[in-house]
């Protein structure tokens, strides 16, 4: 018999204390010209809260059902079997995370493939197959237009009359290339 486990998603206490106006963003920034716009980290906090809650609600709800004895299941040709990525991908077209390594998201977002060029992630319970990812990662930046229109009753709108289609990140034609 198969018997499903709980689950506890954690809140890193920056994000809480920016989120409730007790810190900004731009505490955990290197002074620079001009400047980190702490309005617009504490949005793309709010953004990312968001996102973040739900791609850990997947795995919440896998491990409810199945137990941590199970592995997630793939989807379609995905490399990897992580149900977090795989809805964010599905949602958003890729991966959107900081630019930089800070949870307080005092620079900005980027976007790329998933799983595009990653060749190792160390969840415990992630399968991973082949094909071989390719050799470089393409980043594009995230508009903070974009972002704001998830707070935005017209963009919602638009979701409701077009489909998911509206929440994908419309990417410009190039981006930034590293390597893998």
């Amino acid at each position: 018999m198969i018997s499903g486990v709980g689950s506890k998603i954690g809140i890193n206490e920056n994000i809480l204390s920016i989120l409730l106006g007790r810190i900004e963003a731009s505490d955990f920034s290197e002074p620079w010209s001009p400047g980190t716009d702490n309005p617009s980290a504490r949005l793309r906090l709010q953004w990312s809260l968001a996102t973040t809650m739900v791609h850990e609600l997947m795995h919440a709800l896998w491990y409810a059902r199945h137990g941590t004895a199970s592995y997630e299941p793939f989807y379609r040709d995905t490399r990897f079997s992580e149900l977090g990525w795989q809805w964010e991908a599905l949602l958003y077209e890729g991966a959107i995370s900081a630019t930089s390594e800070r949870c307080e998201m005092a620079y900005g977002l980027r976007i790329q493939d998933w799983p595009g060029a990653i060749t190792n992630v160390t969840y415990p319970l992630l399968q991973g197959v082949a094909p071989e990812p390719p050799k470089r990662a393409e980043l594009f930046p995230v508009k903070m237009s974009w972002v704001a229109g998830f707070f935005q009753q017209q963009f919602w709108d638009e979701v409701e009359r077009f489909g998911i289609q509206g929440t994908k990140y419309p990417r410009p034609d190039k981006g930034v290339f590293c390597n893998a």
